[in-house]
């Protein structure tokens, strides 16, 4: 017969330390396991982002089709009708900017003749006080076309040397349109800094171009390649303006409204003036930048809704490169994703990725346009 054991509280105070040991041990580990599972899963292995995204319902870098879901009505994308052929007018201003740029000379002294293109600068006053509204830089006009102001300014135009500065009157009658200067007499002070005609071209072609229609229209080949290549940009507004808002995302545009005073706030910092003060120098109001918040987040709105129905990706080189040209960093700065992310949002707004999706989208309908 076996002899019976006497059981030791000690052993039973060992026990359960052991077990509350082991206890604690494989809970870490599951814990810990957990953790690392859900880093991973978020975002499908790629590393943790910085938290850029407001807060609010919209989501930087959440792609939504807001027209599927019924807070967007899409106005027409595919084939519009865009011109791309530029008009004399912003030919001669792309000379005119080319002469400037290259600093053209000719021997003799240079006057201005009618039918001369020049670039000229303008401010005109009225009993002694400037008017804001007649006032101008680096103008193109062509002398005695009547593009600007009367005959009597024009006729005083002629004849004037490149580079001085010449002060005459003007005489507007009763009926004039502009009635700013209607029945006024206006003193302006004027100076033309640079023409263009059949003398300027082989010096500013390095002797390419003999002929004037020649330079002209290699410069009108170069001005449309410019706007096919901006064809989105330049169609942007006009179709983002035909889209309709049914239900902004829940606290988009008090975000945007931040961001937008952000922005007016850093330029204030830079010349000393208040946010108050530089939105009225830009003639708005409070109102205007909501309204203006309001379409920031248009903007966003469509952009997300073609990326998803046309299968747009932004894709992580595109993303950076764009930032790049946004931020333009110096040459000797070597910035981070984070840090272009970083100083994006400090300078512009908090939704750096739904903004260079805009850029992909802009590019894509683009690309759609019929040109004429």
């Amino acid at each position: 017969m076996k002899k019976k054991s006497r059981w030791n509280p000690q052993y039973a105070i060992i026990c359960l330390i052991l077990v509350a040991v082991i206890g604690f041990i494989v809970y870490y580990m599951v814990s810990a396991n957990q953790k690392q599972g859900k880093e991973r899963n978020s975002g499908d292995g790629a590393e943790k982002k910085p938290q850029t995204e407001a807060a609010g319902e919209m989501k930087d870098g959440e792609l939504i089709d807001y027209e599927k879901s019924g807070s967007l009505k899409l106005d027409n994308y595919i084939g519009i009708k865009a011109t791309v052929t530029p008009t004399k007018q912003e030919v001669y201003e792309a000379i005119l900017q080319n002469v400037k740029k290259k600093k053209v000379t000719v021997s003799g002294e240079e006057r201005v003749k009618k039918g001369d293109w020049v670039l000229m600068d303008y401010e005109g006053e009225i009993g002694g006080q400037k008017i804001e509204e007649l006032e101008e830089t680096d103008i193109v006009i062509q002398v005695g076309a009547g593009d600007l102001f009367n005959a009597d300014f024009q006729r005083k135009l002629t004849g004037l040397s490149l580079g001085q500065g010449y002060v005459f009157d003007v005489s507007f009658p009763e009926n004039y349109f502009d009635l700013d200067v209607a029945g006024q007499t206006v003193k302006f002070t004027v100076a033309i800094s640079r023409k263009f005609n059949e003398t300027f071209v082989k010096p500013l072609t390095d002797n390419k171009y003999q002929k004037e229609e020649d330079y002209f229209a290699y410069v009108k080949e170069k001005e449309k390649e410019k706007n096919v290549d901006a064809l989105g940009d330049m169609i942007w507004d006009d179709f983002l303006g035909k889209c309709k808002v049914l239900k902004y995302p829940k606290g988009s545009k008090e975000q945007a409204f931040k961001d937008l005073k952000r922005q007016y706030k850093g330029v204030g910092d830079m010349s000393g003036s208040s946010y108050e003060e530089v939105i009225m120098e830009l003639g708005m109001t409070e109102d205007d930048v909501k309204d203006l918040a309001g379409d920031e987040v248009k903007g966003r709105m469509v952009a997300k809704s073609i990326a998803v129905k046309e299968h747009l990706v932004l894709s992580d080189e595109q993303y950076r490169q764009y930032l790049m040209d946004e931020v333009s960093p110096s040459d000797d700065e070597e910035l981070s994703l984070e840090d272009l992310e970083k100083r994006y949002a400090k300078d512009n707004s908090v939704y750096p990725r739904d903004d260079m999706l805009i850029r992909l989208v802009k590019e894509f309908v683009g690309k759609q346009a019929k040109q004429k």
